[in-house]
């Protein structure tokens, strides 16, 4: 998956690479190094997408009251969420996407839906919102999505969990 800057970079190294023909070695040089310097990053990349879904898990907790998962109307819960990288690659751009229980409202002033992060190699990121019930149900949620995007803002992958 070449972005349009990334393909520009290999068409300009790749014509460097003809300084070899016209006698000039720097030119050259610099040509085979923009080539496997683009080389090795998107090896890497792909690399880290293939074992994405292994690598980074999601888990969801709750506290709050006793009774969970079902909810009495405007019993406060606080939500846990872990995002782990068991990986030596460093994930720069997350999305995370939590979809909430339509009887569930969210506290003011906390934006619970989605998230933007970077997880670095061997990390943790912890978060939290809290939801109060505004009837009686079940506190089930449908499903968490994690996205990778790369730098260019190109969706890499998508994984989800079901709902908990």
């Amino acid at each position: 998956m070449f972005t349009r800057m990334s393909k520009t970079l290999l068409a300009g190294g790749a014509l460097l690479l003809l300084g070899t023909l016209i006698d000039q070695p720097r030119l050259a040089a610099l040509g085979v190094a923009i080539v496997c310097w683009l080389m090795v990053e998107y090896t890497l990349f792909s690399l880290a997408m293939a074992g994405f879904e292994r690598w980074v898990k999601l888990e969801r907790t709750f506290s709050g009251p006793v009774c969970l998962p079902t909810v009495w109307r405007d019993q406060a819960l606080t939500v846990h969420l872990s995002l782990v990288n068991r990986s030596w690659f460093s994930f720069s751009y997350l999305e995370v996407r939590d979809v909430v229980p339509p009887h569930l409202e969210i506290a003011p002033g906390q934006a619970a839906q989605r998230w933007r992060l970077g997880l670095g190699p061997r990390r943790i990121a912890r978060w939290s919102y809290e939801a109060t019930a505004a009837r009686v149900g079940h506190a089930r949620f449908p499903g968490l999505a994690v996205q990778a995007i790369s730098p260019a803002g190109n969706l890499a992958l998508c994984g989800g969990s079901d709902g908990l």
